[in-house]
């Protein structure tokens, strides 16, 4: 079962029976910086997010991976560009993200593009309003998704990128 959020609109706090609800006090009254982030940054249409294209950071990541064409690196691009676009949706409803298993050659291709700092950042600011930063966990201290947590994950993934996303991505573990 998936649980989508509804844009309701309260006029008074003291109205809204979500107020407890963990995602509805994260986007509304933020303590950790990490959410104050989430909350500045703006959150773009998926197609529009889609329609970047980086031919220098697809050709730096192609030269430093060749056994991905140019069109595989352009495919995956557009995949991380995805899955960026669902971290920040995801977070917004009080849920984490992780680049794990199948999905950690998007986080190859992440590193060429923060290498590519000018255009990283102009395309952060462009489409998020902010750097969207590349949060890494401590050795020996990296989350282990429980089944429920990556059937959740995989269920957003289906419902926002498609279903040609998750084979793309997730054909290898199949």
């Amino acid at each position: 079962m998936v649980r989508l959020s509804t844009l309701v609109i309260y006029i008074g706090e003291d109205d809204d029976p979500r107020r407890n609800d963990l995602p509805y006090r994260t986007l509304h009254h933020p303590k950790t910086e990490q959410q104050k982030s989430v909350l500045r940054m703006s959150h773009p249409e998926l197609s529009a997010l889609l329609d970047y294209k980086n031919k220098t950071v697809v050709d730096y990541f192609c030269t430093h991976h060749p056994e991905f064409s140019q069109k595989e690196g352009e495919s995956l691009f557009a995949d991380l560009l995805a899955w960026m676009w669902l971290n920040k949706q995801r977070a917004k409803q009080g849920k984490k993200t992780y680049l794990f298993g199948p999905l950690l050659i998007l986080d190859e291709l992440w590193h060429a593009f923060i290498l590519h700092t000018r255009d990283y950042v102009d395309f952060s600011t462009r489409y998020f309003n902010t750097y969207f930063h590349h949060d890494i966990e401590a050795i020996g201290q990296e989350h282990e998704m429980a089944e429920d947590e990556l059937s959740e994950y995989l269920q957003d993934c289906f419902t926002y990128l498609g279903s040609q996303w998750v084979a793309r991505r997730f054909a290898s573990a199949l």
